[in-house]
């Protein structure tokens, strides 16, 4: 179990990941991720129907 004082730092950390970034990479960023889960999922489904 982390405490406090760490989470506090964590927090502290990605907010100013998300300042240094500016919200727009992020936001690209995430997509980017949305995109990568679906095609990976995409990949499954063809692999289970070769089967």
């Amino acid at each position: 179990m982390i405490s406090p004082l760490e989470a506090f730092l964590i927090i502290l950390v990605i907010f100013i990941l998300i300042i240094f970034f500016k919200p727009d990479a992020i936001l690209k960023f995430a997509k980017s991720l949305g995109e990568l889960r679906r095609e990976m999922k995409k990949g499954e489904k063809e692999a289970e129907e070769k089967e």
